[in-house]
This record gives structure tokens, C-alpha cells and sequence, in this order.
């Protein structure tokens, strides 16, 4: 969805307000000179009547507010209600997130760590809806927890498990998490720009600094990148604690940390990034931190874009101070009225498209141009012929009466006298079809309509909005479909006769790299079918914990079972990096800082 951006539908009028200072300027320059010819300018207060004067002042001022608006209604303010995803000017931005354990110093509250992610949170919470916004976390390996996606309730989640994952390996591997949030934005498909925002305390060993160097200039501007770069924790180094009640040591000495801001600076510096320290922006909204421009709507996309309209109130509020400005003033009311009339017959002259394409009427196009739709569906029901059955069409239309309308529009369109007829008809008809919920149909006819001559601009943005509705419906088909295929899977597996038992028991069959093990290689058909029954008695008695508990992908050393996205990470993440057990505490890579 788009932001609430105001846009001109002709915005050159808006130039047209600053016309009424030549001739005021002019005006102004001539009667200081009259009075500079004629009166002393010491006497000049005494000449002047200084209520008249006030009052003219009053009334060139109401004046001046009402040309003012007059010409705001002329440029046509509009705001969008529904931009087609292909205009939408969406931009990427890839949050890579320092998780090593300097991270946990507590400099900032409650620490660095958890500081990070509430700035997250606070930036996610108002995401704007057109950012792609993904997740790379890193300490000794990198590792990607979500692409760019525009879902704020998925971006907002794995925000909030930030705090539980517990990576496998110690160290700070920033310039494998560069790449990969570079291959990552590279991958996604986006029509504003791609950013990258590094949220770290900078402290890394001189390797990984001279690694995270190389691979920004390497990466980031080829792919047109913009790097910004929130440096987490104090300028003073405090103790990194190991737990909640132990520090950190290494070969005998306590580790300590500070955040380098020096370095953080300058290796934003070597892609002309920007740096900002967390406390000083943590009111800002990530648009502000990363420096991003409100996405505005190409001019060549208006004509795709679904508009609400706004210079009915700058026009009514012009006339209203119009007739203000000229109460008193020895003018006929008749030519007021012909001036009044003829602002608005220039100002509404096509600030507005109607739905239908008119088409030249009978007796009931006098009915239809009133409002009296009732009146003219009774007339045009009467008449035969193309115009009557398109005149009841639009009544029917505008009454709701959509398959009465759908009827009208298909008569008019086989009794069309010529393609333009028939298009206007096609056009209308798919109106009538979308409104029933049929937008395949709908897109259909758009085409077709425009293909008969109807312009672009009309068929183009409903021909957009019925095809985006109709992928909307068929995704929500297809989840309807597959949720129940699940449940007639399951209701079918614990009706299962016994005969089909047999038959599943038959059908279980190891690999052949397998098939010497004498451990489950010699179950008889029997034992096969006891555990079979098992296992669907057990879903029968409680569907929930069947799923959900004990299913272990690899041996833990943990006392309990994992609970949501930060467990199941915590499971998956050491299979990544080629560990096959998940550890208890993270393992040190040989030759690499472990903090």
C-alpha cells in the first residue's frame, strides 16, 4: 500500500497563482508615484481614510485566498487508493546483525545485543509497506534468517526471536555476511533502491576488519548498494560477561570491549555509507536512517492508478471566499452568478471520469443524466435496439441490479451497430463482471474492449486491478484446497480398514544401503502394522503433540524440546555450517578472535 502522498493531476496550474503579482506590483508602483505627484508624503496619513483603507486591504487579501485556491482545484489534488504492485516504487534493505559475543557487553540496555533488536522493533513497527526488509545474522559463520519480504507480521516476528538464536560458532565473520546480504539483495527484483544496514559495535580483530574492508568495496558498488551502518555500545571498554554471572576470560584474561566508531566510520566511508551512532538515532524511522525518498508514482504510470479525487474542496472553499470578497460591492447578482457558474463549469471540465463509456441514448438518457435510475430502467426496458438495452444496463448498474446488468450489457453488445458500440458495451460488461466477483472474465473483457477501440487509460488500470483480485482468489483457493486434502488425508487414515493396514505394512521398504541392517530390516508384516495402528491411534487421541513432540532431527544434550522460530534455528543452524549435533555452547574456530 502506499503512503498518503499528494499528488497534481495538472500541476502546471499551479504556477498560474503567482500571475496576480505583476499586476498587483504594477498597480502598486503607479499609485505611489500618483501620490508621490500630488500629496506631500509628511501629509499623506491625513489624505488616506484608514478604514476604507483597512477594508479594501481585508478585501484584496479574501481575494488573493480565493484565486489561490481556485488555482489549487485547477492543478487537480489526488491522493492514490490502490496502486497496481507493478508501479509500486518498493525498495530492499537487508539488516545484517552482529550476534558475536561482544554483543553481550552491557554498556547499553539491557545490552548490546538486545539494544539492536529493540531498535529493530522499533523501526519494524512502522515499516513502511512498500520495503522489502530481510535478516542476516552473524558471529564465527554468517547465516540468513529471512530474504527481503514485504510481510511487516513476518519481519516483525523473527525481530522478536532475534533474542533466542544462538549461533553455532564464535567469531566475526562480517565479510561472509556481506556477501551474502550482496548475493541476497542482488536476488531480489525491485524497482526502488537496495540498501544495507550493519548493526555491530565495530570491535573485530584486524583480519576481519582488513576481510570486511575488501569484501564491501568488492561487493557493495557493482550492485549499486547503499551501506549505513549503526555502531551498538560506549566509547569506554567494559567487561564481556560469558553468562549472567560470569565474565569472559581467555588464556587468563578477562575480555574486555568497546564499540570502535573510528573504524565503523570509516569502512561506511569506503562506499561513501553513512554512520550513526544507535543512541543518537534511536528515534529516528529506519526511512530517515537509511535515507530514503518518499516513493512517488511515475507520471507515465498515472493512467494504471486507482485515484481519489480531492479539488471539490479547494473549489467550494474558493467560491465561498469569492463571495465573501465581493459581499458589499455594487455589482449585479446576475453577473456574480455567471461568474460563480462559470468557475465551476472550468474547473470541473474533466476533473473526473465516469465509470461508463456513454453511448448515444433514447428517451431514458434524460432519466440517466438526472439520477432517476428507476425511471430510466422502466423507459429502456420498453425500447429495443442497442441504446435501449445499454441505457437499462447502466440503470441496472447503478441500481446494484448487477445480473440484470450483465444481461443488458451482453444484448447491447451482440446488437452493436459498429466495433465502437460493441467496445463501449464489452467495457461496461466487464464492469459488471468484476462487480459479480468474476475478474478472469472481467480481465477478458477489458481486453477485448480495448481492442474495439475503448483508450488504454480506461482499460488498463480495471484490466490490472481484476487480474490482481483473481490471483488473490486462486491463492486463497488453492490454501482452501490444500487444508482440505490434509483433512480428508486424515479423516480417510483413521477410518483406514484393516485390510488397507495390511497393504501400508506391505509397502514399507528400506533403501538399499540399508538393507543388510538386522534392526528394522526384520519386522515382520505384523510389527509393520502394529506401528502403523500405532501411530494413528496416537494422531487420533491428540493431532498436536503427535506433531509437535518427539521429532528431533539430531541428538541434543538439551533437557527440553525447543519452542518456536528460535528453536527450530538453533536446530538448523549448526547443520549449516556442517556440524551434525547442536552444541551446548558455541564452538571457537581455529585461528579466529572468538569474541
Amino acid at each position: 500500500m502506499m503512503p498518503m502522498l499528494l499528488y497534481w493531476r495538472e500541476p502546471a496550474w499551479l504556477w498560474v497563482t503567482l500571475l496576480p503579482l505583476l499586476p498587483t506590483l504594477w498597480m502598486y508602483m503607479r499609485r505611489r508615484s500618483a501620490w508621490a505627484r500630488i500629496v506631500d508624503p509628511s501629509l499623506r496619513p491625513w489624505v488616506e481614510a484608514p478604514a476604507q483603507k483597512g477594508r479594501q486591504t481585508l478585501s484584496r487579501v479574501a481575494l488573493a485566498v480565493a484565486w489561490l485556491l481556485l488555482c489549487v482545484a485547477l492543478a487537480g489534488p489526488r491522493t492514490p487508493r490502490w496502486v497496481p504492485p507493478a508501479v509500486q516504487q518498493d525498495s530492499a534493505v537487508i539488516a545484517v546483525v552482529d550476534l558475536s559475543w561482544s554483543m553481550a557487553a552491557r554498556d547499553a540496555r539491557p545490552d548490546r545485543r538486545r539494544f539492536a533488536q529493540a531498535l529493530l522493533a522499533d523501526w519494524t513497527a512502522q515499516m513502511p509497506a512498500s520495503l522489502r526488509l530481510g535478516i542476516v545474522v552473524y558471529a564465527g559463520h554468517a547465516h540468513r534468517l529471512l530474504p527481503p519480504t514485504t510481510d511487516q507480521e513476518l519481519v516483525r516476528h523473527f525481530v522478536h526471536e532475534l533474542d533466542g538464536i544462538n549461533l553455532p560458532t564464535l567469531g566475526n565473520a562480517l565479510a561472509d555476511a556481506l556477501r551474502l546480504a550482496g548475493e541476497s539483495l542482488a536476488e531480489t527484483e525491485t524497482r526502488g533502491g537496495r540498501h544495507l544496514l550493519l548493526i555491530s559495535d565495530g570491535d573485530l580483530g584486524p583480519d576481519a576488519q582488513h576481510a570486511a574492508e575488501t569484501a564491501v568495496r568488492d561487493w557493495l558498488p557493482p550492485a549499486r548498494i547503499n551501506l549505513q551502518v549503526v555502531g551498538v555500545g560506549g566509547p569506554e571498554a567494559v567487561g564481556v560477561p560469558r553468562s549472567a554471572t560470569e565474565p569472559l576470560v581467555i588464556d587468563g584474561e578477562r575480555v574486555v570491549s568497546r564499540r570502535d566508531a573510528q573504524w565503523l566510520r570509516l569502512f561506511a566511508g569506503h562506499v561513501d555509507g553513512g554512520y550513526h551512532a544507535a543512541e543518537a538515532i534511536a528515534g529516528q524511522s529506519l526511512v530517515q536512517v537509511l535515507g530514503l525518498r518518499d516513493p512517488r508514482i511515475d507520471p507515465g504510470d498515472n493512467d494504471r492508478v486507482l485515484w481519489d479525487e480531492w479539488f471539490g474542496f479547494p473549489l467550494l472553499a474558493g467560491i465561498v471566499v469569492f463571495l465573501l470578497a465581493t459581499r458589499g460591492r455594487q455589482a449585479k447578482s446576475a453577473s456574480r452568478a455567471a461568474i460563480v457558474a462559470g468557475l465551476i463549469t472550468l474547473l470541473t471540465g474533466g476533473c473526473g471520469r465516469e465509470v461508463f463509456v456513454d453511448s448515444p441514448g433514447d428517451q431514458a438518457r434524460a432519466a440517466l443524466d438526472s439520477g432517476d435510475y428507476e425511471r430510466a430502467r422502466s423507459l429502456s426496458t420498453g425500447g429495443e435496439g442497442h441504446d435501449a438495452r445499454f441505457a437499462e444496463g447502466v440503470a441496472c448498474y447503478r441500481l446494484a441490479d448487477y445480473p440484470c446488468a450483465l444481461q443488458a450489457f451482453a444484448a447491447a453488445a451482440w446488437q452493436a451497430p459498429d466495433d465502437t458500440a460493441r467496445g463501449r458495451a464489452a467495457f461496461n460488461l466487464g464492469n459488471t463482471h468484476f462487480r459479480l466477483g468474476d475478474f478472469e472474465e472481467a480481465s477478458v473483457l477489458f481486453t477485448e474492449a480495448e481492442a474495439l477501440g475503448i483508450p488504454s487509460e480506461l482499460t488498463a488500470i480495471n484490466r490490472e486491478f481484476a487480474d490482481s483480485l483473481a490471483a488473490t482468489v486462486r491463492r486463497y483457493l488453492a490454501d482452501v484446497a490444500e487444508t482440505q486434502r490434509r483433512a480428508d488425508w486424515r479423516a480417510a487414515a483413521r477410518e483406514m480398514p484393516e485390510a488397507m493396514l495390511d497393504r501400508v505394512a506391505e509397502g514399507i521398504r528400506l533403501s538399499d544401503r540399508f538393507g543388510g541392517s538386522p534392526a528394522l530390516a526384520t519386522l515382520s508384516a505384523d510389527e509393520l502394522r502394529a506401528l502403523v495402528m500405532r501411530g494413528i491411534e496416537r494422531d487420533k487421541a491428540d493431532p498436536a503433540a503427535a506433531r509437535a513432540s518427539g521429532r528431533h532431527w539430531v541428538k541434543s544434550s538439551a533437557t527440553t524440546t525447543p519452542e518456536g522460530t528460535a528453536g527450530l534455528f538453533n536446530r538448523l543452524l549448526p547443520m549449516e555450517v556442517g556440524i551434525l549435533t547442536v552444541p551446548g555452547e558455541p564452538y571457537r574456530i581455529e585461528g579466529s578472535r572468538p569474541w
